[in-house]
């Protein structure tokens, strides 16, 4: 959604550029210059948003607890998740969503297969309650661990012996 969001506000504003200063182009050959503008454009597009994105952690303040997601916060982040895999070209594949409860809570677990689980089941699971765990650690990482923060996520150590911290999951 981002992405095509950013490259039609680039090709908007590279047509409006040409439009409002008609020396830019003044023959066929010149046809280059929307071209580059477009790129110029989408390319400051996306620029803005990582400075947006950068911006918007500043303001959280991860001393105080989160008793529920931020939506926008959590909207933010799974946007940007999203785009991020458009950009990297990586296909998520879903088998079974229709069984995923849409208005009730539940539980679902999952093995890993990679470092980047959460953020394909966040991205397909868009629009949708959910908690996910994270390691404490990951609430360390300067930007994303206040996103994990005010996005709702529960720092659970899953390497005690009881396996879960009886604390951490009362959260």
């Amino acid at each position: 959604m981002l992405l095509e969001l950013f490259l039609t506000l680039g090709a908007l504003c590279s047509v409006l550029t040409v439009f409002l200063n008609a020396t830019l182009v003044t023959s066929i050959f010149d046809i280059w210059i929307p071209l580059v503008l477009w790129l110029g454009y989408s390319i400051g597009f996306f620029v803005l948003y990582g400075l947006l994105f950068v911006l918007l952690s500043v303001f959280v303040d991860k001393s105080k607890p989160q008793e529920r997601p931020n939506h926008f916060y959590l909207a933010v982040f799974v946007e940007t998740i999203a785009l991020y895999f458009r950009l990297a070209r990586i296909e998520i594949r879903v088998r079974g969503k229709e069984k995923v409860p849409a208005n009730s809570n539940f539980l679902l677990v999952s093995n890993h297969l990679s470092d980047h689980d959460f953020m394909s089941m966040l991205t397909v699971l868009r629009g949708r309650s959910i908690a996910f765990v994270s390691k404490p650690e990951n609430f360390d990482k300067p930007i994303v661990g206040k996103y994990l923060h005010k996005g709702g996520f529960l720092p659970i150590n899953g390497f005690n012996s009881a396996g879960f911290y009886v604390e951490d999951c009362r959260r």
